[in-house]
């Protein structure tokens, strides 16, 4: 079968109709497409991917896809979401989102401390809840127990800290994460939501099996 999942990004997709509509184009369709930190495909769809990707066009600074919400499947330098989507649009594969049986997200676009704020009732319907289900978990119902992937340039960069953080909390402790963690101690939690985020990573370790604090 044909899969194609992660957070599937319903926003860009509204803003490349709206383009279209405002330039007169009859075909205002766009395709929905899987968002940052992980993108999974069936072998099936990886293999017919490869097949599309290897004679596709080569994208110049007149025809870039993400730019212009062209729906040509096309190749190009800092290009990667939305060609991917358009490419497997053509051969009718579209994104699944890969939320959980209680519709919390199993991808987080955010790091967890911010995600974990994202309030639709109060904020109301900014770019992350485009096209999403009102079934969508908010706030502490955000995200699934049983995350795949963090996207955020903080857990990316172990300059930055909280990588440490994020492995000494989730994983447990053991002698060289905490020395690690340690060494970040000060800026190792925000305090705005501290409660919160600690509640949502002792989910994640009940979840995984591992109910035990860390030291």
């Amino acid at each position: 079968d044909h899969h194609y999942t992660g957070h599937a990004d319903y926003h860009k997709a509204a803003l490349v109709q709206q383009q279209f509509r405002r330039a007169g184009r009859i075909d205002n369709t766009a395709p929905v497409f899987i968002s940052g930190a992980l993108q999974l495909f069936s072998s099936h769809t990886f293999h017919a991917l490869a097949e599309t990707l290897a004679t596709m066009p080569v994208a110049t600074p007149h025809n870039l896809t993400q730019v212009t919400g062209d729906r040509e499947c096309r190749d190009g330098a800092g290009l990667a979401d939305t060609p991917t989507a358009t490419c497997l649009q053509k051969i009718g594969v579209p994104a699944e989102h890969s939320r959980d049986e209680q519709e919390r997200e199993r991808v987080l676009l955010n790091a967890p401390q911010d995600q974990l704020l994202f309030n639709r009732t109060e904020q109301g319907e900014w770019w992350f809840w485009k096209g999403k289900p009102k079934t969508v978990g908010q706030m502490e119902n955000c995200c699934s127990h049983l995350p795949m992937a963090f996207h955020s340039s903080r857990f990316k960069s172990p300059a930055q800290g909280h990588y440490y953080w994020f492995e000494h909390y989730i994983y447990g402790n053991n002698e060289t994460t905490a020395k690690r963690f340690n060494n970040w101690r000060s800026m190792s939690m925000p305090a705005k939501n501290r409660n919160m985020t600690m509640r949502y990573f002792a989910q994640i370790r009940l979840a995984m099996g591992q109910a035990a604090e860390p030291n």
